[in-house]
């Protein structure tokens, strides 16, 4: 049965838990063992009964012992841990390359803005298809036209006759006489520059770029910052008693 990072977590967490609760009893113990050997040494400076002096030996005697006890159910639970640990990190960090890649965080920014430029220019490869298509059609159906009873929109004058029998009223034409689309049946295909629309989209997309970077932005200031660094309360009682 394979394993998933969601079980092997739970797994290795369960472990850490017991780890640093025999970590948190040893420490209690090294700081009771700290302040009958603190009483002890005042044994000179304050008259301490001898039933007291035997009262603290017996509870140093027994806190060594249950450190012992502890120490040794420590021992056992760190050694079962170990291999669920490098089973947590070999998945963790297979879960990090399909999410980042293998060359880790290094050039992941980098990697970021080449994503979003291979996005950005691959949306204006869309909308440029997209002029290219509109402007076909409009040329292809405006250079069909051609001989058919048709009307242009800038003339000045109009045969009634020809206005009446008009299938189809093409732009134009221009001072160069040439025309920029055609309208049929209620519906306009106006020839579109592919320079001026793909600059419109970018400039359209560098704006709203600019007000979404500040809105992340002050989203994060009023986040509290995550630690780059991890704080570890190394506890060594168990070395010391």
């Amino acid at each position: 049965m394979m394993v998933n990072d969601d079980e092997q977590f739970f797994r290795v967490a369960r472990m850490h838990s017991e780890l640093t609760g025999l970590d948190s009893q040893l420490e209690s113990i090294e700081r009771r063992h700290a302040v009958g050997v603190a009483v002890t040494r005042l044994e000179m400076s304050l008259p301490i009964e001898a039933e007291d002096r035997t009262a603290l030996e017996e509870e140093a005697s027994e806190l060594r012992a249950r450190a012992a006890e502890l120490q040794h159910e420590r021992t056992a639970v760190q050694w079962q841990m170990v291999p669920e640990f490098l089973t947590l990190v070999e998945l963790e960090f297979s879960r990090l390359d399909s999410i980042i890649g293998p060359s880790g965080w290094a050039d992941l920014p980098e990697r970021c803005s080449d994503t979003l430029e291979t996005v950005t220019r691959s949306f204006v490869d869309r909308l440029t298809n997209a002029v290219d298509q509109w402007n076909h059609v409009g040329e292809t159906l405006t250079q069909f036209s051609s001989g058919l009873p048709v009307t242009d929109s800038q003339r000045s004058t109009h045969d009634a006759d020809a206005s009446a029998d008009s299938i189809a009223t093409r732009i134009g034409p221009n001072e160069r006489g040439n025309y920029q689309g055609i309208e049929v049946g209620g519906r306009s295909v106006e020839l579109v520059s592919r320079r001026r629309e793909a600059e419109g989209f970018l400039a359209g997309l560098e704006t709203r770029f600019h007000a979404l970077m500040s809105e992340v932005r002050t989203q994060l200031q009023r986040q509290d910052d995550s630690s780059t660094e991890v704080e570890l309360e190394l506890s060594s009682a168990h070395e010391r008693l």
